[in-house]
């Protein structure tokens, strides 16, 4: 728990803000350590309300949204953060190509989507071309 708590204070005086929405922690995690590494602060969330609280607190740079498979809640939380900060950068990390999940993203406006698997440097790469 206070490790979560630095990490929220921490965000508060960075410029390189993330919020990193997904269901899966171990997943969260990972990402969050590679992030971290890269000089970014993150601000998690697993749900909607929590990504707009975010939203709403902290002044992000960027919105990395974890879609699991056919993973049509995470979409929702997406389309809610989307249409609220139309402005905010987004990546979204896919388990696999779904035609469905792909033309519901580009319904969405998102910046660029990456498919899970890929090494976390490719995910870095694209995080710091998007701040």
């Amino acid at each position: 728990m206070v490790k979560k708590k630095l990490r929220y204070w921490e965000s508060q005086y960075s410029d390189k803000k993330i919020l990193l929405i997904g269901r899966s922690y171990s997943y969260r995690e990972i990402l969050i350590a590679a992030l971290e590494g890269g000089g970014y602060s993150i601000i998690e969330a697993s749900n909607s309300q929590q990504a707009l609280e975010s939203l709403n607190s902290f002044s992000v740079s960027l919105v990395i949204v974890s879609l699991g498979k056919s993973d049509y809640r995470s979409l929702n939380i997406f389309k809610d953060v989307k249409t609220s900060y139309r402005l905010i950068p987004t990546l979204a990390l896919t388990v696999e190509s779904d035609k469905q999940i792909e033309h519901e993203l580009a319904k969405a406006d998102i910046n660029v989507k990456i498919i899970r698997g890929v090494s976390l440097h490719r995910i870095l790469a694209e995080v710091s071309k998007l701040i």
